[in-house]
């Protein structure tokens, strides 16, 4: 192990270099002066255990903000990739997939609109409230809804599975909502593609065919 020059050493040389304003030098060197030889010691393993040395960025001063382009020269010449091929995994079948391009990976803090405002929260009470015409749930068993443009989000970002799920098992097919919850509730486990096997086909477009069939209007939309 490093002895503890060693390590404020290259804590200093990086941040020093982190932005482009260098603040996060100044920042650690008034930390390790005041810090005794004990409490650096706990501070460098608590950023062992976390596995990343902790760096602050101005959002009012430029020269202390993040600066992707700063970021990218600052990680090369630390040898650091900060690009990956990334692989997703098909849950029904097993199969690994690698994009064939690099993508930005790392870890990053979201929180969404609802955790900040308790009064937007909506969550469903029970799950037996369905509309006869479109076998969706409805009143206290509605939580949500998804619409068009968001469903063709999910299919460019290449995840029509979850588009399934959430517009045919959870969005209308009752037999496959049927098959999906009863495997949740026997084996704690479900696919979205073994629910739609066993599936009636979606109520609303079984609605609409009807409807358009008694304007003597002939089409496929219960074709499967």
């Amino acid at each position: 192990m490093k002895n503890r020059k060693e390590i404020e050493r290259d804590i200093l040389a990086l941040a020093k270099d982190f932005t482009k304003g260098g603040g996060n030098h100044k920042v650690y060197t008034e930390l390790f002066a005041r810090l005794k030889d004990e409490q650096f010691a706990q501070f460098w393993n608590n950023i062992c255990d976390m596995g990343f040395i902790p760096m602050f960025v101005d959002n009012f001063d430029m020269r202390e903000t993040i600066d992707y382009d700063h970021s990218v020269k600052l990680a090369k010449s630390l040898d650091i990739p900060l690009e990956q091929q990334v692989i997703f995994t098909d849950p029904d079948t097993g199969l690994e997939h690698t994009t064939p391009e690099t993508a930005l990976v790392g870890i990053a803090e979201v929180r969404k609109q609802r955790q900040l405002q308790a009064k937007k929260f909506g969550a469903s009470k029970h799950d037996y409230n369905v509309e006869d015409l479109t076998g969706q749930p409805t009143g206290d068993s509605r939580a949500g809804g998804i619409s068009n443009p968001e469903i063709q989000v999910l299919l460019s970002l290449g995840l029509p599975t979850l588009a399934k799920e959430l517009a045919d098992a959870r969005g209308g097919d009752v037999g496959a909502y049927r098959a999906y919850k009863n495997d949740i509730l026997t084996t704690g486990v479900t696919t979205t593609e073994s629910a739609l096997q066993r599936g009636t086909g979606v109520k609303s477009l079984q609605t609409a065919h009807f409807l358009l069939l008694g304007q003597h209007i002939d089409n496929n939309l219960l074709e499967r």
